[in-house]
């Protein structure tokens, strides 16, 4: 199996988007000989050529059309693991426990919990109820995270 390096093909993309290894190397930053070193490398592991050079323009060949096209699906399957991966590091989960003074109970909690659960499906919600005293001493003590309950 053939191991190519991201970035190279990243790097055809680009100079294929700017049709220029000078642009599109100002867009990457690094240097156009750089740019045009990793490029030639990508060719010759294929034994193809990419693009058609002059000192004014850069052309895709055919094959290098048909190149860019997988090119731009592998960068974007890439692209599209790294966000899955990256949304799932930062996805909100775990228990979050609710005290609710017994007055109030589940009267508008359904629709709320119903709309938090939406949003955050990998939370568990455990609601308890109790008095106000014993809520705000659950609160302090870790035993709940939130509470709910009347002023009176």
């Amino acid at each position: 199996m053939t191991i190519v390096e991201l970035r190279q093909i990243y790097y055809v993309i680009e100079v294929a988007k700017w049709n220029s290894f000078t642009k599109a190397a100002e867009v990457i930053n690094i240097t156009q000989p750089s740019l045009s070193q990793q490029i030639s490398k990508l060719e010759k592991k294929y034994n193809i050529k990419i693009f058609d050079r002059t000192t004014r323009f850069v052309v895709p060949t055919d094959l290098g059309e048909r190149f860019i096209e997988d090119a731009k699906l592998l960068i974007n399957a890439v692209e599209g693991f790294n966000n899955k991966v990256m949304t799932r590091q930062h996805q909100i989960n775990g228990t979050f426990r609710i005290g609710v003074e017994r007055v109030i109970g589940y009267l508008n909690l359904y629709s709320l919990i119903s709309a938090f659960q939406e949003k955050f499906p990998d939370v568990v919600i455990t609601i308890i109820e109790g008095d106000t005293k014993n809520l705000i001493l659950d609160m302090v003590n870790g035993v709940i995270d939130a509470a709910i309950y009347t002023n009176q």
